[in-house]
C-alpha cells in the first residue's frame, strides 16, 4: 500500500483549488441584496436606455427597445409602470412584493403592456452599483445590458 506524501490538510486544499478556480472563472455575476434607497434614482444603459425608479415604486423608462432589449419586446418610447423587489411570499412561493424593503431582483410591470411582453427584470449586481437586465432567473445578466447610475 502506497502512502501519500501530502499531509491531510493539503489533500483537502487540492480538492478546493479547482472548485475555487471554476467558481472564479464563471461569467455569472453575484447578485446583491440592497435596500430600497440603493435602487431609487436614474439608471443609464450602454445604448442610451434609461430607467428611473422612485421610492413610491413607480418607474419611467426610455428606449428600452434599443439594440439588445429589442428582441425582448420592450417598449421603444417613454413608458411608465410599477416595480417591486422579488421576495419569499411564503408557502414556497417567490414573486414580486410591494412591501419587500430590500431585494436582489426587481420586477417591472409596464402600464398598458401585457405582462408576457417585455418580461425583463433587473438584477442588482456589483454590490448594488449596477442593475442588469435579465429574462432568466438563473443568469442575472442574461440580456447583456447593464444599467449604471446616471451622473
Amino acid at each position: 500500500m502506497a502512502m501519500s506524501s501530502l499531509k491531510p490538510g493539503r489533500k483537502f486544499g487540492l480538492v478546493l483549488v479547482p472548485f475555487f478556480l471554476l467558481t472564479a472563472c464563471s461569467g455569472t455575476p453575484e447578485t446583491a441584496r440592497v435596500p430600497l434607497d440603493r435602487v431609487v434614482g436614474s439608471w443609464m444603459g450602454p445604448d442610451d436606455e434609461e430607467i428611473s425608479l422612485t421610492a413610491d415604486r413607480t418607474f419611467e423608462s426610455t428606449d428600452l427597445a434599443a439594440n439588445k432589449l429589442a428582441a425582448d419586446n420592450c417598449p421603444e418610447n417613454q413608458t411608465r409602470g410599477s416595480w417591486a423587489f422579488y421576495a419569499d411570499l411564503g408557502d414556497g412561493m417567490y414573486g414580486t412584493s410591494k412591501e419587500a424593503p430590500s431585494g436582489d431582483r426587481i420586477g417591472l410591470s409596464f402600464k398598458g403592456l401585457p405582462q408576457e411582453d417585455c418580461a425583463m427584470q433587473l438584477a442588482v449586481v456589483d454590490a448594488g452599483k449596477t442593475l442588469c437586465a435579465t429574462a432568466d432567473p438563473d443568469d442575472p445578466c442574461s440580456l447583456d445590458v447593464r444599467f449604471s447610475r446616471e451622473k
